[in-house]
């Protein structure tokens, strides 16, 4: 592992306890400035400094775009911004620019996907915790989020670089909880496979190394095509494995912090959150359980022994398999070519 990898990994576990200091610390104010501080603490500590001006570029200028060219063009016009952004954040260096740090990568990709999400979602909060239908939103809707709004919810440390992806409505409801959701014992049990996918992890790591591809030894082996194939299946395991750790640690942060939590009567479902919605009644009940499968990214085992491709898909990296489903297949204009309905 790399010195970067090491820090990556230690900034994982630390989040885990930072958020349930964060959800204890009071006002939603509090809780927003300090997952924005966590999250460009985090970018600087792996990227450096040159890890922010590019996701600084998409997230100011989707809060540009919304705010001059309205409800009817903007998210549509922001939606073409932040992902033709992502096309030259990943070509610049064709330009002679300098070529971006490899850990911003990751949260240029989370932060396009949230830039999508305020984009469409920005125009329907007429409150918090009520978003209005499409139909309520009209040609004279303001924007109902603000530019620190939109950087807070960019730049949040849970998910910033591995997933999972949450609604901006999801990050509003978790400022908003006006109850201590217990969670810190629930965000524990989550990586109770971490210390296993590890042990694992670490010797094929050290024994069957991604650069031993491109060797003369491993081109040119006696074995031919049987060994460069069977070489193939512990290198893929261990590049597996290391998702695995990544997100459940990243889900533990989530978790902590409470961010996901909803009533199990929600029936929520991962990236879109709650599927039902609890009357006045249900909402104001005592010792409601609470569950976090709007913030699930992974179920392992479905994911390894899962019969088919397609089914494999849908418990992999779910949250964004919902944005996939939500914010292209669903709105792409030709029904016949969708692949998700």
């Amino acid at each position: 592992m790399s010195p970067e990898d090491i820090v990556y990994l230690l900034l994982l576990i630390a989040a885990i306890p930072y958020g349930h200091l964060v959800k204890s610390s009071g006002s939603p104010a509090r809780k927003q400035f300090l997952a924005l501080i966590a999250g460009l603490i985090m970018i600087v500590s792996t990227a450096g400094f040159g890890g922010i001006p590019h996701s600084f570029c998409t997230i100011l200028g989707t809060f540009l775009i919304l705010k001059t060219v309205g409800p009817k063009y903007g998210p549509w016009s922001a939606f073409l911004y932040v992902f033709g952004y992502l096309f030259f954040f990943r070509t610049c260096h064709w330009y002679g620019l300098p070529k971006p740090p490899a850990y911003s990568n990751a949260v240029q990709l989370l932060v396009t996907l949230r830039m999508c999400t305020i984009a469409f979602e920005g125009f329907q909060l007429n409150c918090h915790n009520r978003p209005a239908t499409l139909e309520e939103v009209t040609a004279t809707s303001t924007l109902q989020v603000s530019l620190y709004d939109t950087f807070s919810y960019g730049y949040c440390y849970c998910g910033l670089m591995t997933g999972p992806y949450y609604r901006f409505t999801t990050y509003i409801d978790m400022l908003h909880q006006k109850k201590q959701i217990p969670s810190f014992n629930v965000a524990l049990q989550r990586v109770k496979y971490v210390p296993f996918l590890a042990a694992a992890y670490i010797p094929l790591n050290m024994y069957f190394p991604v650069n031993h591809l491109t060797s003369s030894e491993y081109i040119n082996h006696a074995w031919g095509s049987i060994y460069r194939i069977a070489y193939l299946a512990p290198l893929f395991s261990w590049f597996r494995w290391r998702f695995y750790i990544g997100w459940l640690l990243a889900e533990s942060s989530c978790i902590s912090l409470a961010l996901g939590a909803y009533p199990e009567e929600c029936k929520s479902r991962p990236g879109q959150g709650p599927t039902v919605e609890l009357s006045e009644e249900q909402a104001k009940m005592e010792n409601q359980k609470y569950d976090f499968e709007t913030i699930r990214n992974i179920k392992i085992w479905e994911t390894e022994f899962a019969p088919t491709l397609h089914k494999t898909t849908k418990t992999w990296n779910m949250t964004v398999q919902w944005w996939l489903a939500q914010y292209f297949y669903r709105k792409f204009p030709f029904k016949q070519l969708r692949y998700y309905e």
